[in-house]
């Protein structure tokens, strides 16, 4: 039998995935080591492998990143910054979550694309 793991969000991304902004999560490729993919397909969309700093404009906003005005939140500093693309918001982002240098290792991370169900 397979053992399931969840797959946890914090209370922005929970927010984001309800107002349907993120369709997409990356996670350090170990977090998944022993996934059944055949069963994460049941409830996922794809499932692909790539470096982090691969990332995309297109990939940052379906994070679910927030867009602002006139740009991006900036997760490091949300109440006075803006960041100027999606991607740097991002990273920001990925360093409040992950660190400060989690995003210059420039990890394996696995891309779970997935669709809201209910």
């Amino acid at each position: 039998m397979t053992k399931e793991r969840p797959i946890l969000f914090n209370s922005d991304m929970i927010r984001a995935i309800l107002d349907g902004r993120k369709s997409q999560t990356r996670r350090i490729a170990k977090e998944f080591d022993g996934l059944d993919v055949d069963k994460v397909l049941a409830r996922f969309t794809s499932v692909r492998v790539e470096r982090l700093n691969d990332c995309s404009e297109a990939d940052a906003r379906a994070e679910g990143i927030a867009p602002e005005l006139d740009g991006w939140t900036d997760y490091g500093n949300p109440s006075c910054q803006m960041c100027v693309n999606s991607v740097d918001s991002y990273r920001a982002l990925w360093h409040s979550i992950n660190g400060a240098g989690s995003w210059e290792s420039n990890p394996w991370v696995w891309i779970v694309e997935f669709r809201r169900l209910g």
